[in-house]
Protein backbone atom coordinates (compact mmCIF):
# COMPACT_ATOMS: atom_id res chain seq x y z
CA UNK A 1 0.00 0.00 0.00
CA UNK A 2 1.65 3.31 -1.31
CA UNK A 3 0.75 6.21 0.64
CA UNK A 4 -0.31 7.71 -2.21
CA UNK A 5 -2.33 5.35 -2.71
CA UNK A 6 -4.05 5.38 0.92
CA UNK A 7 -4.13 9.02 0.78
CA UNK A 8 -6.52 9.16 -1.95
CA UNK A 9 -8.76 6.26 -1.12
CA UNK A 10 -9.02 7.49 2.76
CA UNK A 11 -8.97 11.41 1.84
CA UNK A 12 -6.35 12.34 3.95
CA UNK A 13 -3.13 14.50 3.79
CA UNK A 14 -0.14 12.76 2.05
CA UNK A 15 2.25 13.47 5.46
CA UNK A 16 -0.82 11.47 7.21
CA UNK A 17 -0.49 8.75 4.59
CA UNK A 18 3.55 8.23 4.81
CA UNK A 19 3.26 7.88 8.70
CA UNK A 20 0.48 5.22 8.59
CA UNK A 21 1.14 3.54 5.35
CA UNK A 22 4.07 0.60 6.55
CA UNK A 23 1.98 0.06 9.83
CA UNK A 24 -1.66 -0.84 8.06
CA UNK A 25 0.79 -2.53 5.13
CA UNK A 26 2.02 -4.68 7.80
CA UNK A 27 -1.49 -5.15 9.61
CA UNK A 28 -3.51 -5.69 7.03
CA UNK A 29 -0.97 -8.77 5.61
CA UNK A 30 -1.01 -9.95 9.29
CA UNK A 31 -4.76 -9.92 9.42
CA UNK A 32 -5.27 -11.45 5.32
CA UNK A 33 -6.60 -7.67 5.20
CA UNK A 34 -5.45 -9.19 1.36
CA UNK A 35 -8.08 -8.29 -1.42
CA UNK A 36 -9.19 -5.12 -2.88
CA UNK A 37 -12.84 -6.21 -1.39
CA UNK A 38 -11.90 -6.27 2.10
CA UNK A 39 -9.23 -3.58 1.82
CA UNK A 40 -11.65 -1.27 0.57
CA UNK A 41 -13.94 -2.10 3.56
CA UNK A 42 -11.13 -1.67 6.20
CA UNK A 43 -10.39 1.42 5.05
CA UNK A 44 -13.63 2.88 4.76
CA UNK A 45 -14.58 1.83 7.97
CA UNK A 46 -10.96 3.10 9.88
CA UNK A 47 -11.22 6.16 7.54
CA UNK A 48 -14.80 6.76 9.57
CA UNK A 49 -13.60 5.62 13.14
CA UNK A 50 -10.56 7.70 13.19
CA UNK A 51 -11.68 11.01 11.07
CA UNK A 52 -8.93 10.12 8.33
CA UNK A 53 -6.65 8.92 10.12
CA UNK A 54 -6.67 12.09 12.20
CA UNK A 55 -7.47 10.64 15.46
CA UNK A 56 -6.41 7.84 17.06
CA UNK A 57 -8.11 8.75 20.82
CA UNK A 58 -11.04 9.81 21.16
CA UNK A 59 -12.70 13.41 21.26
CA UNK A 60 -15.23 12.61 24.02
CA UNK A 61 -13.83 12.38 27.63
CA UNK A 62 -15.27 9.13 28.51
CA UNK A 63 -17.17 9.58 30.84
CA UNK A 64 -19.78 8.20 29.20
CA UNK A 65 -18.44 4.59 29.21
CA UNK A 66 -18.47 5.15 33.27
CA UNK A 67 -19.46 2.13 34.82
CA UNK A 68 -20.34 0.12 31.73
CA UNK A 69 -19.63 -3.23 33.10
CA UNK A 70 -20.67 -4.91 29.72
CA UNK A 71 -17.32 -2.50 28.67
CA UNK A 72 -15.83 -4.30 31.75
CA UNK A 73 -15.27 -0.78 33.17
CA UNK A 74 -15.58 -1.97 36.47
CA UNK A 75 -13.30 0.90 38.66
CA UNK A 76 -13.47 4.35 39.02
CA UNK A 77 -12.43 6.13 36.49
CA UNK A 78 -12.51 3.11 34.05
CA UNK A 79 -14.86 5.41 31.73
CA UNK A 80 -12.07 8.31 30.68
CA UNK A 81 -9.35 5.84 31.20
CA UNK A 82 -10.54 3.69 28.68
CA UNK A 83 -12.03 5.74 26.44
CA UNK A 84 -11.78 4.88 22.59
CA UNK A 85 -7.91 4.46 21.21
CA UNK A 86 -6.56 3.57 17.85
CA UNK A 87 -7.85 3.05 14.35
CA UNK A 88 -10.83 1.81 15.51
CA UNK A 89 -11.28 3.39 18.45
CA UNK A 90 -10.86 0.25 21.03
CA UNK A 91 -13.09 1.18 23.76
CA UNK A 92 -13.50 -0.09 27.61
CA UNK A 93 -11.19 -2.27 30.09
CA UNK A 94 -12.11 -5.28 28.34
CA UNK A 95 -11.26 -4.42 25.06
CA UNK A 96 -8.38 -3.12 25.89
CA UNK A 97 -6.92 -6.36 27.32
CA UNK A 98 -8.16 -8.21 24.88
CA UNK A 99 -6.06 -6.11 22.08
CA UNK A 100 -3.15 -6.74 24.45
CA UNK A 101 -3.99 -10.95 24.43
CA UNK A 102 -4.74 -10.54 20.72
CA UNK A 103 -1.26 -8.78 19.71
CA UNK A 104 1.37 -10.48 21.99
CA UNK A 105 3.05 -12.24 19.10
CA UNK A 106 3.93 -8.56 18.14
CA UNK A 107 5.74 -7.73 21.26
CA UNK A 108 2.86 -5.15 22.38
CA UNK A 109 2.73 -3.29 25.35
CA UNK A 110 0.23 -4.10 27.89
CA UNK A 111 -2.49 -1.82 26.79
CA UNK A 112 -4.46 -2.41 29.80
CA UNK A 113 -2.12 -1.35 32.25
CA UNK A 114 -1.29 1.57 29.22
CA UNK A 115 -4.04 2.73 26.95
CA UNK A 116 -2.54 5.28 25.53
CA UNK A 117 0.18 3.49 23.85
CA UNK A 118 -2.69 1.86 22.04
CA UNK A 119 -2.94 5.45 20.21
CA UNK A 120 0.52 4.95 18.96
CA UNK A 121 0.54 4.81 15.24
CA UNK A 122 1.61 0.83 14.95
CA UNK A 123 -0.80 -0.14 17.35
CA UNK A 124 -3.59 2.00 16.37
CA UNK A 125 -2.88 -0.10 12.72
CA UNK A 126 -2.75 -3.44 14.18
CA UNK A 127 -5.40 -3.14 17.03
CA UNK A 128 -8.00 -2.31 13.64
CA UNK A 129 -6.76 -5.13 11.91
CA UNK A 130 -6.70 -7.50 14.39
CA UNK A 131 -10.15 -6.23 15.88
CA UNK A 132 -11.40 -6.49 12.36
CA UNK A 133 -10.06 -10.58 11.70
CA UNK A 134 -11.56 -11.09 15.57
CA UNK A 135 -14.91 -9.99 14.53
CA UNK A 136 -15.10 -11.87 11.15
CA UNK A 137 -14.72 -9.16 8.74
CA UNK A 138 -12.89 -10.49 6.63
CA UNK A 139 -15.87 -13.04 5.38
CA UNK A 140 -18.51 -10.35 5.16
CA UNK A 141 -16.45 -8.05 3.09
CA UNK A 142 -15.98 -11.11 0.88
CA UNK A 143 -19.62 -11.45 1.19
CA UNK A 144 -20.09 -7.54 0.25
CA UNK A 145 -22.18 -7.34 3.09
CA UNK A 146 -21.01 -3.84 4.12
CA UNK A 147 -23.86 -3.06 6.65
CA UNK A 148 -23.18 -6.40 8.90
CA UNK A 149 -19.00 -5.11 8.86
CA UNK A 150 -20.56 -1.56 10.41
CA UNK A 151 -22.25 -3.21 12.81
CA UNK A 152 -20.03 -5.36 14.29
CA UNK A 153 -17.43 -2.43 14.63
CA UNK A 154 -19.92 0.18 15.53
CA UNK A 155 -22.73 -2.35 17.31
CA UNK A 156 -25.19 -0.22 15.04
CA UNK A 157 -25.15 1.85 12.20
CA UNK A 158 -23.87 5.12 13.50
CA UNK A 159 -22.41 7.26 10.30
CA UNK A 160 -23.83 4.75 7.84
CA UNK A 161 -23.85 6.64 5.31
CA UNK A 162 -20.20 8.17 5.36
CA UNK A 163 -19.01 4.74 5.95
CA UNK A 164 -20.30 3.99 2.97
CA UNK A 165 -19.34 7.13 0.84
CA UNK A 166 -16.16 6.21 1.67
CA UNK A 167 -16.46 2.37 1.09
CA UNK A 168 -17.36 3.45 -2.62
CA UNK A 169 -14.66 5.73 -3.17
CA UNK A 170 -12.18 3.60 -1.39
CA UNK A 171 -12.93 0.66 -3.94
CA UNK A 172 -12.80 3.21 -7.13
CA UNK A 173 -9.38 4.34 -6.13
CA UNK A 174 -7.95 0.75 -5.24
CA UNK A 175 -9.47 -0.80 -8.69
CA UNK A 176 -7.41 2.25 -10.52
CA UNK A 177 -4.13 1.27 -8.84
CA UNK A 178 -4.51 -2.12 -9.06
CA UNK A 179 -4.83 -1.81 -13.13
CA UNK A 180 -2.61 -4.62 -14.77
CA UNK A 181 1.30 -2.89 -15.50
CA UNK A 182 2.16 -3.71 -19.75
CA UNK A 183 4.61 -6.52 -19.86
CA UNK A 184 8.05 -6.76 -19.95
CA UNK A 185 8.86 -8.26 -23.23
CA UNK A 186 12.92 -6.94 -22.76
CA UNK A 187 13.63 -10.56 -21.57
CA UNK A 188 11.08 -12.77 -23.51
CA UNK A 189 12.26 -13.57 -27.30
CA UNK A 190 11.55 -10.75 -30.10
CA UNK A 191 7.80 -11.76 -31.33
CA UNK A 192 4.93 -9.95 -31.67
CA UNK A 193 3.23 -9.08 -28.53
CA UNK A 194 -0.69 -8.54 -28.48
CA UNK A 195 -1.13 -4.62 -26.94
CA UNK A 196 -1.50 -4.37 -23.72
CA UNK A 197 -3.23 -1.42 -21.91
CA UNK A 198 -1.42 1.70 -20.50
CA UNK A 199 -1.15 1.42 -16.89
CA UNK A 200 -2.09 4.70 -15.20
CA UNK A 201 1.31 5.52 -13.07
CA UNK A 202 0.52 5.19 -9.57
CA UNK A 203 -0.18 8.55 -8.31
CA UNK A 204 -2.14 9.90 -10.87
CA UNK A 205 -4.55 6.36 -10.25
CA UNK A 206 -4.47 7.40 -6.47
CA UNK A 207 -5.23 11.08 -7.33
CA UNK A 208 -7.74 11.10 -9.90
CA UNK A 209 -10.70 9.51 -8.08
CA UNK A 210 -11.03 12.69 -6.01
CA UNK A 211 -10.74 15.05 -9.05
CA UNK A 212 -13.46 13.48 -10.72
CA UNK A 213 -15.25 13.33 -7.17
CA UNK A 214 -15.13 16.93 -7.41
CA UNK A 215 -15.53 17.74 -11.18
CA UNK A 216 -18.82 14.99 -11.78
CA UNK A 217 -18.19 15.98 -15.67
CA UNK A 218 -15.17 13.86 -15.62
CA UNK A 219 -16.94 11.00 -14.80
CA UNK A 220 -17.99 10.46 -18.29
CA UNK A 221 -14.60 9.71 -19.21
CA UNK A 222 -13.24 8.24 -16.27
CA UNK A 223 -15.07 5.24 -15.24
CA UNK A 224 -13.40 2.84 -12.42
CA UNK A 225 -12.04 -0.45 -14.25
CA UNK A 226 -13.48 0.65 -17.42
CA UNK A 227 -11.21 -0.13 -20.57
CA UNK A 228 -12.11 3.90 -21.13
CA UNK A 229 -10.17 4.98 -17.94
CA UNK A 230 -7.05 2.42 -19.67
CA UNK A 231 -7.17 4.19 -22.94
CA UNK A 232 -7.17 7.72 -21.35
CA UNK A 233 -3.86 7.89 -19.46
CA UNK A 234 -2.79 10.75 -21.16
CA UNK A 235 -5.89 12.56 -20.63
CA UNK A 236 -5.36 11.68 -16.77
CA UNK A 237 -2.33 13.47 -16.76
CA UNK A 238 -3.89 16.56 -18.27
CA UNK A 239 -6.77 16.34 -15.54
CA UNK A 240 -4.20 16.28 -13.03
CA UNK A 241 -1.67 18.95 -14.21
CA UNK A 242 -4.93 21.30 -15.05
CA UNK A 243 -5.95 20.63 -11.46
CA UNK A 244 -2.59 21.50 -10.57
CA UNK A 245 -2.11 24.68 -12.34
CA UNK A 246 -5.91 26.10 -11.90
CA UNK A 247 -5.59 25.86 -8.12
CA UNK A 248 -1.76 27.10 -7.81
CA UNK A 249 -1.00 24.31 -6.04
CA UNK A 250 3.20 22.92 -5.77
CA UNK A 251 1.97 19.39 -6.67
CA UNK A 252 -1.24 17.41 -7.59
CA UNK A 253 -1.65 16.03 -3.67
CA UNK A 254 -1.91 20.03 -2.34
CA UNK A 255 -4.36 20.66 -5.59
CA UNK A 256 -6.17 17.61 -3.94
CA UNK A 257 -6.73 18.78 -0.74
CA UNK A 258 -7.90 22.33 -2.04
CA UNK A 259 -10.40 20.62 -4.04
CA UNK A 260 -11.97 19.43 -0.86
CA UNK A 261 -12.13 22.46 0.66
CA UNK A 262 -11.75 25.26 -1.36
CA UNK A 263 -14.85 26.15 -3.14
CA UNK A 264 -13.01 28.69 -5.29
CA UNK A 265 -10.55 25.56 -6.09
CA UNK A 266 -13.16 23.56 -7.69
CA UNK A 267 -14.49 26.52 -9.76
CA UNK A 268 -11.31 27.06 -11.07
CA UNK A 269 -10.28 23.86 -12.11
CA UNK A 270 -13.84 23.34 -13.55
CA UNK A 271 -13.02 26.10 -15.74
CA UNK A 272 -10.18 24.61 -16.39
CA UNK A 273 -11.91 21.42 -17.73
CA UNK A 274 -14.44 23.07 -19.62
CA UNK A 275 -11.92 25.17 -21.55
CA UNK A 276 -9.64 21.90 -22.25
CA UNK A 277 -12.70 19.44 -22.61
CA UNK A 278 -12.12 18.68 -26.45
CA UNK A 279 -8.61 17.51 -25.34
CA UNK A 280 -9.97 15.45 -22.61
CA UNK A 281 -12.59 13.40 -24.82
CA UNK A 282 -12.64 10.40 -26.21
CA UNK A 283 -13.38 11.57 -29.61
CA UNK A 284 -11.82 15.05 -29.25
CA UNK A 285 -8.25 13.84 -30.74
CA UNK A 286 -7.52 16.49 -33.06
CA UNK A 287 -8.04 17.15 -36.90
CA UNK A 288 -11.21 18.52 -38.25
CA UNK A 289 -13.87 16.15 -35.91
CA UNK A 290 -11.51 17.81 -32.44
CA UNK A 291 -11.67 21.35 -33.83
CA UNK A 292 -15.40 21.17 -34.34
CA UNK A 293 -15.53 20.18 -30.74
CA UNK A 294 -13.32 22.31 -29.29
CA UNK A 295 -15.38 25.38 -31.23
CA UNK A 296 -19.02 23.82 -29.80
CA UNK A 297 -17.08 23.89 -26.06
CA UNK A 298 -15.94 27.83 -26.38
CA UNK A 299 -19.01 28.80 -28.32
CA UNK A 300 -21.30 27.67 -25.38
CA UNK A 301 -18.32 29.01 -23.02
CA UNK A 302 -18.50 32.49 -24.74
CA UNK A 303 -14.66 32.25 -25.44
CA UNK A 304 -13.51 34.68 -28.33
CA UNK A 305 -13.45 34.25 -31.81
CA UNK A 306 -9.49 34.38 -31.92
CA UNK A 307 -9.33 31.21 -29.52
CA UNK A 308 -11.14 29.45 -31.36
CA UNK A 309 -9.28 26.29 -33.30
CA UNK A 310 -10.69 26.95 -36.20
CA UNK A 311 -9.85 30.43 -36.58
CA UNK A 312 -6.00 29.09 -35.66
CA UNK A 313 -6.28 26.48 -38.49
CA UNK A 314 -7.20 29.24 -41.05
CA UNK A 315 -4.98 31.46 -40.25
CA UNK A 316 -1.69 28.14 -40.87
CA UNK A 317 -3.92 27.74 -44.27
CA UNK A 318 -4.22 31.30 -45.76
CA UNK A 319 0.04 32.07 -45.72
CA UNK A 320 0.47 28.80 -47.54
CA UNK A 321 -2.42 29.89 -50.47
CA UNK A 322 -0.63 33.39 -50.06
CA UNK A 323 2.81 31.24 -51.03
CA UNK A 324 1.33 29.59 -53.89
CA UNK A 325 -0.42 32.40 -55.58
CA UNK A 326 2.30 34.40 -55.15
CA UNK A 327 4.47 32.01 -56.83
CA UNK A 328 1.65 31.17 -59.30
CA UNK A 329 1.85 34.93 -60.45
CA UNK A 330 5.84 35.24 -60.28
CA UNK A 331 6.13 37.55 -56.99
CA UNK A 332 9.76 35.44 -56.42
CA UNK A 333 10.59 35.03 -60.22
CA UNK A 334 9.57 34.71 -63.72
CA UNK A 335 6.35 32.12 -63.90
CA UNK A 336 6.71 29.69 -67.25
CA UNK A 337 3.43 29.11 -67.47
CA UNK A 338 0.63 31.04 -69.44
CA UNK A 339 -1.61 33.28 -68.11
CA UNK A 340 -4.88 31.34 -68.52
CA UNK A 341 -3.00 27.95 -66.95
CA UNK A 342 -1.82 30.98 -63.90
CA UNK A 343 -5.29 31.89 -63.79
CA UNK A 344 -7.24 28.11 -63.37
CA UNK A 345 -4.29 27.58 -60.86
CA UNK A 346 -5.16 30.01 -58.79
CA UNK A 347 -9.26 29.79 -59.02
CA UNK A 348 -8.08 26.31 -57.66
CA UNK A 349 -6.18 26.99 -55.09
CA UNK A 350 -8.39 29.99 -53.71
CA UNK A 351 -11.46 27.63 -53.91
CA UNK A 352 -9.98 24.50 -52.50
CA UNK A 353 -8.51 26.60 -49.35
CA UNK A 354 -11.75 28.81 -48.90
CA UNK A 355 -13.87 26.13 -49.64
CA UNK A 356 -12.07 23.82 -47.37
CA UNK A 357 -12.46 26.71 -44.70
CA UNK A 358 -16.34 27.40 -45.71
CA UNK A 359 -16.94 23.27 -45.33
CA UNK A 360 -15.42 22.94 -41.61
CA UNK A 361 -17.72 25.71 -40.63
CA UNK A 362 -20.29 24.49 -42.52
CA UNK A 363 -19.97 21.10 -41.07
CA UNK A 364 -19.56 22.31 -37.60
CA UNK A 365 -22.93 24.20 -37.50
CA UNK A 366 -24.72 21.31 -39.62
CA UNK A 367 -23.03 19.15 -36.51
CA UNK A 368 -24.21 21.52 -33.67
CA UNK A 369 -28.10 22.05 -35.16
CA UNK A 370 -28.24 18.40 -35.08
CA UNK A 371 -27.01 17.70 -31.98
CA UNK A 372 -29.55 20.32 -30.65
CA UNK A 373 -32.72 18.99 -32.28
Amino acid sequence: MTPATLAAAIGCSLAKAELYAPHLDEACRSFAIDTPARLAAFLAQIGHESGSLQYTEELASGAAYEGRKDLGNTEPGDGKRYRGHGLIQTTGRYNHRATTNGLRAYGCPDFEADPDKLAEPRWAALSAAWYWYAHGCNELADAGDFEAITSAINGGLNGYEDRKRRWEKAKAVLVMAEAPQAPDTQANAPQAQPEAPMPFPALIAALLPSIVEAIPKLASIFKPGSEVAQRNVQAAELVVDLATKATNSVNAQEAVEKLKSDPVAVQAVQKAVEENWWQLSEAGGGGIEGARKADAVMIAAGTPVWRSPSFLISLALLPMMYLIVGNLIGLWGQTKLSEAVTGNLITGVITLVLGGIAGYYWGATTSMNKAQR
